[in-house]
């Protein structure tokens, strides 16, 4: 995106409470301090089974506009992923429902340096928010970092 495309992604670098997210799967999620790309923390991924789990920004959380053009990243790191690591948007209106419209990014899986996923989707019409999601399916693990949410 531009540079001076505005990131709308609550707690980008993952350096506070994370209010603003909340999970939902059976893996198990904790603040790793040993292995970040900023400052000194990051988001961990644990699953040892082959079901999705997610950490999911508050549907509120995030203002959007349809017909507009939104860019999603973040920056993952896996060890031993059976499965894969994705980075995905959803779409609510203003009553809190889905518009049924989703887009991920390309799959990470295996044991793999830090890399960036990126997804690009239009908003579609009575869009009121976007949802991040940082998707891990599979056994293994998944580190998370850099999030980022812009208008493209």
């Amino acid at each position: 995106p531009p540079p001076h495309a505005a990131n709308l992604a609550p707690d980008p670098t993952l350096e506070l409470t994370p209010s603003a997210y909340f999970t939902h799967g059976p893996a198990s999620f904790s603040w790793a301090t040993d292995e970040s790309r900023s400052p000194t923390h990051s988001l961990m991924i644990v699953s040892r089974n082959s079901q999705l789990s997610r950490w999911l920004s508050q549907m509120t959380a995030i203002a959007a506009r349809p017909g507009k053009t939104y860019r999603a990243s973040a920056w993952v790191r896996t060890a031993g992923l059976s499965g894969s690591a994705k980075v995905a948007v959803t779409f609510w209106n203003s009553s809190g429902n889905y518009l049924g419209v989703a887009a991920e990014s390309t799959p990470l899986g295996g044991t793999q340096t830090w890399t960036q996923r990126v997804v690009t989707q239009v908003a579609p019409p009575a869009t009121a928010f976007v949802r991040l999601e940082l998707r891990h399916t599979g056994s293994g693990t998944s580190w998370w970092d850099d999030l980022e949410v812009t208008l493209a």
